[in-house]
């Protein structure tokens, strides 16, 4: 009778130290949430649940049927990453732990984003296609063709900064013997603009370069100097 009885002991012992352990395990591996719910392929996803085990035994995440990468495991959330080459479209993912195999949970693959094309570079204007535009936008032409374009032709660089490059100052003639718009450049990262612009007889006359920022060696030429003397 004692004997049963220690048989019995060491049966139940036994049984308490197997279920501990996990042995004879038959819960299934239930997915109740993937975030995020959808993704292109290369997205990695966090599969929340239960009953996944700590990874030790057999332990997989299929997408259709199949294994894709697992990165961190345990009962109760995976991460994993879709494949690069899935097949956009719904996907079924199942959670593999031992012998048991979860119900599928849809994850929908999406097309990736196309590749952002090639910033091009805005093409930079020379100084004379600056004074142009500014000419332009400020109805600085004579009406007649061609003393429009004797007026074109006739823009010419006066000086260069050796102080700072990125000022220059340039003229364009109203019509032979009259006065001289003078145009002050400054290069604002890397694009010249037009700081000033007026008659040598206008305000000129009274204010310098300097005053705008230009370094002192940028000057306005006195009378009676004129583009090509």
């Amino acid at each position: 009778m004692k004997r049963m009885l220690f048989v019995a002991a060491v049966a139940v012992c036994l049984a308490a130290a197997c279920v501990a352990a996990g042995c004879g395990r038959t819960t299934e591996p239930e997915i109740t949430l993937i975030t995020p719910a959808g993704g292109p392929p290369s997205t990695e996803i966090l599969i929340s649940g239960s009953g996944f085990g700590d990874g030790t035994q057999k332990a997989e995440v299929r997408l259709d049927g199949k294994a894709i990468a697992v990165t961190s495991w345990s009962d109760t959330g995976i991460r994993a990453t879709i494949p690069k080459d899935a097949p956009v479209g719904t996907r079924t993912v199942t959670v593999v732990s031992g012998d048991t195999t979860s119900k599928g949970y849809e994850f929908e693959v999406m097309e990736a984003s196309p590749a952002p094309e090639p910033s091009q570079k805005t093409e930079t204007k020379t100084q004379k296609e600056v004074i142009i535009a500014y000419c332009d936008a400020n109805n600085m032409w004579h009406p007649v063709p061609e003393v429009k374009q004797g007026q074109m032709d006739g823009i010419v660089k006066v000086q260069a900064s050796d102080i700072d490059p990125d000022w220059e100052l340039w003229c364009r003639p109203i019509g032979e013997g009259d006065d001289i718009y003078f145009f002050l450049l400054e290069k604002v990262d890397g694009a010249w603009t037009v700081v000033k612009c007026d008659l040598r007889g206008g305000s000129w006359a009274t204010e310098a370069p300097q005053q705008y920022g230009a370094p002192g060696d940028i000057t306005i030429p006195p009378e009676p100097w004129w583009p090509g003397s």
